[in-house]
Parts: structure tokens; C-alpha cells; sequence
């Protein structure tokens, strides 16, 4: 992760700087109540708005990204972060080290085939393919050049397999994101996608919770389904493919096709290997047959209705007490909020870091 160490100043302060070339301004800081040697800077630059978080040691000064709201592609990170480093040195202060280096391309690009998660809520794709987990990418590059009239969607957190898909996108049918495959099926609208991929999944046998294919997975690809498309599920894995097989057939409203050691015209290097190994490849195709509409789809209301009051309430008591000895929460029926960390500026405006579900 991209960060710089300085010599601890009391008189190095960054809050309000705008770089010569006006790229980088620091709008504020945030100090925390429950971490006293913590706060969060917050940053805008190229058209990104994220924190940067600073934490103060005895003698020295770490400032580096804040996970959640750290931007994709970091560019702008590693600009703000040597932005404050230039700061540093024009106040005789040094800098003990850092990490940020020279920037890829892949770290300078903004990329139209690059989907951030605030973009995949309002897709607006009628035929689209969705492929999770699609690691080197062998298969979702072939298909999305088989079919120039399709749109394709490939999921993956794996970084380095992000970026290697990246670099081979040549289409204007074919984008990838990085994001929980669970999550984004939540979103996508139904009766809006022609056919899921998942080949060769971990098995995750020894912690079967971890696993992408759940009963309620299941529910909620079925549900953004068009009728007659398909979820196909290959696996090198017979323990995972039975437990999804028996999952599968406690649903309604499909049918199903298996295969055993059935070949495909786009062989992904993982299939390429267990073959060569002499395993067994089994095949599950799982075909929707119904139409879903908006009707069915849950809607999820993210008030958390504890007439929000509750939560300002006790976020507001504990500003007045200055600081935030543990993590209060309040639990409803069907929902819970967590207040794990409160960061107040010296205007009054305060940041809430929330866990909530």
C-alpha cells in the first residue's frame, strides 16, 4: 500500500494546501475520538475525493491510504501522497522513507472498461454475460470476441488478474470490476442477464461459508436471470460440485444439464492443467425457466430505521463527551449499525466509520 513516513513536527500542518499546479488540495482534517494519535485527511484531486490517514508517533509521522475510499486506478493517492512529501522537505522536515516509486500505466489510466462500484448501480446493458472469478481471463476474452454484440462483465478481486485482463481488453463489449459477486447480484436488475459463468471456483472445502455458490447466491442469480438463460458451474472439485448439485435441487422453476468430463472451445489454463493431470472436469448447467420482474426483486431500504434519531443521538453524545472508549451499536429486528470509529474536524464536521448489515 503506497505510503510515506516523516519526521514527527508539531508544526508540520497540511490541511489547506493546494499544490502549486492546483491538482491536489487538502480540504480538511479529521482527528479521531477513539485513536487520539489518528485522523483522516481529506483529499481531492483529479476529480477524486478519498482520506488519506495519519497517524502520529513519537517520532515520526505514517501517512497513508484510507482502504475504503482509496481511488481506483491510485494515481491520485501517490500524487497526494508525494504532494505532502514535497510539503514535508519545504518545511525542513524529512522524509525517513516511502514506497511510492514510478507509476505503471495501469495506475495512471482511467479506463472506460474499468467499472468502480458506484457505476455497476446503474448499468443500463440489455444482453449481457457475467463470468465471476474469471482469473487469466482466457475464457471471457475469447467469448466476448466470439460475440461483438454482447456485453460482457467479468468480476474478480484478484488484483494481479485484473490487471492482466486490463492490459488484453481491446473491445467495447467487454468490462471488468472489482467487487464481491454476491454484492453485485443484489444490485443488477432482474430478468436483465443471459448467462453466468463460475469455472473452476475454490472449493473452500474445509470452510464451506466462504464459498461463492450459497443457496441464497443461487436465489439471486436465478432472480437476474432472463428465461431460459443459464448459470454454468465448472469444477475440477467433485465434494464442491455435489453440494452445489444438491443445493440446485431444492430450487424450483429450472432444469439442469451434467456433464462429466465435457469439453468447451475455450479451454482456461486451470482446465488446461487438471486435464493434463488426468482429473476429472464436471459440468453444471443450471437454465432459468421463468421470467422474473421488478416485483419480486428485494427492496432494500438502507435507513436503518431506528428513526435514525437513535444513531445521531448517540454519535452526538458521544461527541459530547470527546471521545470514544469502545464501539456502541444498536441492533434492530433485521438490521444492526456499528459506530467503530468517530473523527471530528476542528469546524465541527465529523466523519462516522460504520459497520453496519
Amino acid at each position: 500500500m503506497p505510503h510515506i513516513l516523516v519526521q514527527n513536527s508539531p508544526n508540520f500542518s497540511i490541511k489547506n494546501s493546494v499544490s502549486s499546479v492546483g491538482e491536489c488540495e487538502i480540504l480538511s482534517e479529521f482527528y479521531s475520538l477513539k485513536n487520539l494519535n489518528e485522523s483522516l485527511l481529506l483529499v481531492h484531486n483529479q476529480g477524486e475525493k478519498f482520506f488519506i490517514k495519519k497517524i502520529r508517533r513519537t517520532q515520526e509521522q505514517l501517512f497513508k491510504a484510507e482502504k475504503i475510499t482509496k481511488p481506483n486506478p491510485i494515481g491520485p493517492l501517490k500524487d497526494t501522497l508525494r504532494f505532502i512529501a514535497q510539503k514535508a522537505i519545504e518545511n525542513n522536515i524529512n522524509v525517513l522513507s516511502h514506497n511510492l516509486g514510478h507509476d505503471t500505466m495501469r495506475q495512471k489510466t482511467q479506463s472506460s472498461f474499468f467499472l468502480k462500484e458506484k457505476e455497476l448501480a446503474h448499468l443500463d446493458f440489455k444482453e449481457f454475460f457475467i463470468e465471476i472469478g474469471f482469473g487469466s481471463g482466457r475464457h471471457l476474452l475469447e467469448r466476448a470476441r466470439e460475440n461483438p454484440h454482447k456485453t460482457y462483465i467479468g468480476i474478480e478481486i484478484h488484483t494481479p488478474s485484473i490487471e492482466q485482463v486490463w492490459r488484453q481488453i481491446e473491445l467495447q463489449n467487454l468490462y471488468i470490476s472489482c467487487i464481491d459477486a454476491r454484492i453485485f447480484l443484489e444490485i443488477l436488475p432482474p430478468n436483465s442477464c443471459e448467462g453466468i459463468y463460475i469455472h473452476f471456483p475454490i472449493p473452500w472445502n474445509s470452510n464451506p461459508h466462504r464459498r461463492v455458490m450459497s443457496e441464497k447466491f443461487l436465489l439471486d442469480a436465478f432472480s437476474v436471470l432472463k428465461k431460459d438463460a443459464f448459470i454454468e458451474l465448472r469444477s475440477d472439485d467433485k465434494r464442491y460440485f455435489r453440494d452445489v448439485l444438491e443445493m440446485v435441487l431444492d430450487l424450483e422453476m429450472f432444469r439442469i444439464e451434467v456433464l462429466k468430463n465435457f469439453s468447451i472451445d475455450v479451454v482456461s489454463k486451470y482446465e488446461a492443467r487438471w486435464k493434463k493431470q488426468g482429473k476429472d472436469i464436471f459440468n453444471l448447467k443450471m437454465f432459468s425457466l421463468k421470467n422474473n420482474n421488478e416485483s419480486e426483486k428485494i427492496k432494500y431500504n438502507f435507513s436503518f430505521d431506528c428513526s435514525c434519531s437513535d444513531l445521531g443521538y448517540l454519535a452526538q453524545k458521544l461527541l459530547d463527551l470527546g471521545r470514544l472508549e469502545h464501539s456502541p451499536k444498536v441492533v434492530g429486528e433485521d438490521f444492526f449499525v456499528c459506530i467503530r470509529e468517530i473523527f471530528r474536524s476542528d469546524g465541527g464536521d465529523f466523519v462516522l466509520a460504520v459497520s453496519f448489515g
